[in-house]
C-alpha cells in the first residue's frame, strides 16, 4: 500500500464510507436479500438467491454550486465495465453525512442525466437523477427495478 493509499484508508471520510456500506448491506438484508461485501468496485453483491444486482456506496457531500453530485471518472468507468462483464446492473447510493439524506438510481438512469465529465469527475444532475433512499420501502423498490433489468 503506497503511503498516499494508506493516508487515505485512515481518514474520516473512508471511515464514513465503510460505515455506509455496511448500514446499506444491513438494510437489504433487513428487507430480505442476501448480501455479499466485495473488496474492490462495486462495494456490494446483493440477491435475492436467483437474480443479482450491483451496489456501490458512496458518502460524500453534493457540490455546493452547482445542483449535481457524482464520482471520479475512473470508478466510473469501473461500474461501467462490470455491469457490461458480469450483465448485471450497478447501483450508486450516495449518502450525505451532514445532512443525513441518502439516494441513488441504476447507472443507466444516471447516465441519462449527467451534468459533465470534467477533470476526470462525472457528475449527475441533483435530484432529477436520484430516488430517496431515506426508506426500506425505497430500497426494495429500487432493487427490485434493477433485478428486472
Amino acid at each position: 500500500m503506497t503511503s498516499s493509499e494508506a493516508a487515505f484508508v485512515a481518514s474520516a471520510e473512508f471511515h464514513q464510507g465503510r460505515e455506509w456500506e455496511e448500514n446499506a448491506k444491513q438494510i437489504l438484508e433487513d428487507i430480505g436479500y442476501t448480501v455479499i461485501r466485495n473488496r474492490e468496485l462495486p462495494d456490494l453483491l446483493v440477491t435475492d438467491k436467483t437474480r443479482a444486482v450491483w451496489v456501490e456506496c458512496k458518502s460524500k457531500a453534493r457540490m455546493k454550486q452547482h445542483p449535481a453530485t457524482g464520482f471520479n471518472q475512473r470508478n466510473y468507468d469501473s461500474y461501467v465495465l462490470a455491469e457490461r462483464l458480469l450483465g448485471r446492473p450497478v447501483i450508486v447510493a450516495f449518502k450525505e453525512p451532514a445532512e443525513n439524506v441518502t439516494y441513488g438510481n441504476t447507472l443507466d438512469v444516471l447516465e441519462q442525466h449527467i451534468y459533465g465529465k470534467d477533470w476526470g469527475v462525472v457528475t449527475f444532475q441533483y435530484p432529477e437523477a436520484f430516488v430517496s433512499l431515506d426508506r426500506p420501502s425505497n430500497w426494495q423498490w429500487l432493487i427490485e427495478e434493477a433485478l428486472e433489468a
